[in-house]
């Protein structure tokens, strides 16, 4: 940064030259043009001067120079930075330093870097940032990193936030050439209005409110910890947490980390990285009057004497200033681009028309190239790119500056910038509209067929995903066997054809696998031996056991004919349920039920099944077991006995009873609720319609609103629940937005908000039907955002879709399932009412 400084330093200097036409010449500073500055700013420096309580430019050494103390070096070295020199990472390589007071008092505050980082799908998952450790949580009171994105190049940042007890999340996704190169990142928090923003390249991203999060109160603070996240320091700084390996380290560069004592405005954010990335600019009548006396040092010669030849000098390189796309300026990443766009890109300086060609590409992201027409303006220094033809609907595609244009005088650009523009949603249906009833068949219809079509063919079990293979799944198989009945009564087939299938699938679930009665989470859908899960889950899984029983005992009550084949089934279902011994999951007689158990660990996994999740029906069967049920102080004090079992909170103006802030994934609604009826199901908790018709209505509503600024989120786009995402697999809520819609959140929550759903539905299937409809109804998962759509299909996202609409249209599941005498019996034993008991 300092070469830049002083190569635009000469470049003035020369255009200054000219203007100088005698050494005799009187020069009177105060008589040119005022300072030129970028937001009322000649420097870095000048923003928010008084509020800034430390800055880290790494020149060197690892102090702030605010309170001139230094921090404690491991591993890391410096090298050539953006500004000067740059902290160099390395693995196993950190900063520490002590936080001063004012660091320690903030209330509000904005924490910015520079940093250039190698992708984290080389490092393993995230790599840790800057932060403000916490010594008794595993993330720090400040917590700031990059985690995997869908592509090599593009990522998500993320923050931690803790305020005494209470914690926040802030997520900015699919930053766009996020790795291998300098990247501005600036996270604020005004605690006037709890709003926490985040800004890259200077451009805001992302905006979360936390209610009534308020005045910062750091919760136990430590070290600030720069280069990697406080459990990965060695010693760890926070009590209790180790190295983990899917946390790494930066082994890029960190530069100019600064921390402001106040939430700064966008334009402050926007010069400050303009400024830092351009070079301070010298006030104009300083940088005359230094250009004035180098000219009278080294060139005055007598006017008499004749001058001598003229230098050409070295061409002078060239910046990019901004860009605009149809007008607007949001950044680097542009959504609901109309199909012929007209892309603006300004530089320092005129540019020559015969690079443009080389200079600028377009392409889509599957590297077609995008042929366009350009236009010089505004003195030559911006130009206009619009493509020759229409692009296509729903598309992405990047337009990048490169390096191969070239300026009049032959100056190189600086540095390449890329645009990336994702175009608008074909607005049209896809589909021929039908009535609302007949969409509803089709898609219990289609959906179903995973299940039916797509069974594993010896074990007639669910398959985990659409490329499992041979690999079943327990739970998902329970809510696939909720399905046959609804398909029988819809006539997707005959009631003798569901009989057969469920021979099938009983008859192999007697000879499968099990510990102490309960199933493993995956089995082998032709032996039938249990496949681990992970590393120590290759044994009992409890509440995907509670998940199969619920089918099981729903099938019971269905096929509850008199003739022999009916009446085996149902004696070998009894059999099965009758075999799960629900109150040895205690653990030595604990008041709790324990989720895993397996042959080799025992019980490692000490996961214990405490609410408000989707487990509500684990307890219910164990209650209600005929042969192994456990008392209620069981139910109490584990189940409900957790300090965040009860809410009573408002968010969007809806109580929400029971659970985690904001409600958690939709799916803990579902789960349990394919065959418990909340409809007039109380206990001394809550009406369970009012908690899941709540919980729903608040995801609705997050979505609706759409605080993190997810394109495409909408009143008719809605849903955050488990489902795939891109590179991985994520339990979405909205404290846990990843941008990413799964249809089966909105449509398995019909008989709780029926209108919405219906508008979800009908967006999903005429709007996006043709990416996301298949073979076996809705994929699992898109994200507008990032413009992905996987091709996957999930047993525990399809079976709720079938299930949960039949619950709105006939009530079907419930009925069977709210029918069977030992449900009644589990029920009143626990404490509950309803109008089915």
């Amino acid at each position: 940064m300092k070469t830049l400084k002083n190569k635009l330093a000469v470049a003035l200097c020369v255009l200054t030259v000219p203007g100088v036409t005698s050494c005799y010449e009187k020069f009177d500073p105060e008589s040119y043009a005022p300072s030129v500055t970028i937001g009322g700013f000649t420097s870095s420096d000048e923003i928010a001067r008084a509020n800034l309580v430390a800055h880290f430019p790494f020149d060197g050494n690892y102090s702030d120079v605010i309170s001139n103390t230094a921090g404690t070096n491991t591993g890391t070295t410096f090298a050539n930075g953006l500004k000067g020199q740059a902290m160099k990472g390395a693995k196993d390589g950190y900063v520490l330093f002590t936080p001063t007071a004012a660091i320690l008092g903030l209330k509000s505050f904005t924490l910015t870097y520079w940093v250039n980082s190698p992708s984290t799908k080389a490092a393993g998952g995230i790599i840790g940032l800057v932060g403000l450790s916490q010594t008794d949580g595993f993330w720090g009171n400040i917590e700031t990193f990059f985690e995997n994105g869908g592509t090599d190049t593009d990522g998500i940042f993320k923050a931690h936030i803790q305020n005494d007890k209470t914690d926040a999340w802030v997520t900015k996704e699919g930053i766009v050439n996020l790795y291998n190169s300098w990247n501005h990142i600036a996270l604020s928090y005004d605690a006037t209005s709890s709003t926490f923003n985040v800004y890259v390249n200077g451009s805001k991203t992302a905006t979360t409110t936390v209610a009534k999060f308020g005045e910062l109160k750091w919760k136990n603070p430590g070290k600030m910890v720069f280069g990697t996240v406080q459990f990965q320091t060695k010693p760890s700084l926070t009590t209790g947490a180790s190295a983990q390996d899917w946390a790494s380290y930066l082994t890029g560069l960190l530069d100019e980390v600064r921390i402001y004592n106040v939430a700064l405005k966008d334009a402050e954010v926007d010069a400050l990285v303009k400024l830092e990335s351009r070079g301070e600019i010298m006030p104009f009548k300083y940088l005359l009057l230094f250009c004035s006396l180098i000219w009278l040092g080294v060139s005055c010669k007598s006017e008499k004497e004749a001058p001598g030849p003229s230098n050409p000098g070295i061409p002078a390189s060239f910046g990019f200033n901004s860009v605009k796309v149809n007008g607007t300026y949001s950044g680097f990443k542009y959504h609901d681009v109309n199909l012929k766009p007209k892309i603006r890109f300004t530089f320092s300086a005129p540019l020559s028309n015969a690079t443009i060609p080389d200079g600028i590409t377009f392409q889509s992201m599957s590297g077609e190239a995008v042929a366009y027409s350009s236009s010089l303006e505004n003195g030559d220094s911006s130009v206009v790119i619009t493509p020759s033809a229409d692009l296509k609907y729903l598309t992405r595609y990047s337009v990048s500056a490169t390096k191969a244009l070239k300026s009049k005088t032959g100056g190189m650009l600086l540095n390449e910038v890329k645009v990336e523009l994702i175009t608008m949603l074909d607005s049209t249906d896809k589909f021929p509209v039908i009535g609302e009833e007949a969409l509803l068949t089709l898609v219990q219809q289609q959906t179903f067929r995973y299940f039916w079509d797509f069974a594993h063919p010896v074990s007639g079990l669910a398959r985990e995903r659409n490329t499992s293979g041979d690999v079943v799944t327990s739970g998902g198989s329970g809510f696939g066997i909720m399905t046959i009945p609804v398909a029988i009564e819809r006539k997707f087939i005959t009631r003798a054809q569901g009989l057969e299938r469920m021979q099938k699938i009983v008859g192999f679930l007697k000879k499968a696998q099990t510990f102490h009665g309960a199933f493993p989470h995956w089995l082998n859908g032709i032996t039938g031996a249990a496949v681990p899960f992970s590393d120590k889950d290759n044994g009992a899984d409890l509440v995907e056991t509670s998940f199969l029983i619920q089918g099981l005992l729903t099938a019971r009550q269905y096929f509850s004919e008199s003739n022999a084949a009916e009446t085996t089934l149902r004696t070998d279902i009894n059999a099965i349920w009758r075999a799960v011994e629900w109150d040895w999951f205690r653990k030595n007689n604990e008041n709790v039920l324990y989720w895993h158990w397996s042959p080799d660990y025992g019980w490692d996994m000490n996961h214990q099944i405490r609410g408000w999740n989707e487990c509500l029906i684990t307890y219910v069967l164990a209650a209600a077991s005929p042969s192994h049920g456990i008392d209620k102080s069981v139910y109490d004090n584990g189940w409900a006995g957790n300090s965040t079992f009860t809410n009573g909170k408002e968010y969007y103006g809806i109580t929400l009873p029971l659970g985690e802030p904001l409600g958690g994934p939709l799916f803990f609604s579902h789960y349990s609720f394919l065959g418990l009826n909340p409809t007039g199901l109380t206990d001394r908790f809550t009406n369970y319609f009012t908690q899941n018709k709540a919980h729903t209505l608040i995801n609705y509503n997050y979505c609706k609103t759409n605080p993190q600024q997810y394109y495409g989120y909408s009143d008719q786009c809605w849903g955050l629940t488990a489902s795939d995402i891109p590179g991985g697999y994520n339990a979405s809520s909205p404290s846990n937005d990843k941008g990413v819609i799964a249809p089966t959140a909105a449509l398995s929550a019909f008989p709780y908000t029926p209108a919405e759903s219906m508008r979800a539905l009908k967006f999903f299937y005429y709007k996006l039907g043709d990416r996301l409809w298949g073979e076996y109804g809705f994929h699992d998962a898109f994200s507008l955002d990032q413009l992905w759509f996987t091709d996957s299909y999930l047993a525990i996202d399809q079976g709720p879709i079938v299930v949960m609409i039949e619950n709105y249209r006939t009530a079907l599941p419930w009925k069977l399932f709210m029918s069977s005498p030992e449900v009644k019996t589990g029920l009143k034993k626990l404490g509950f009412n309803s109008p089915q008991l």
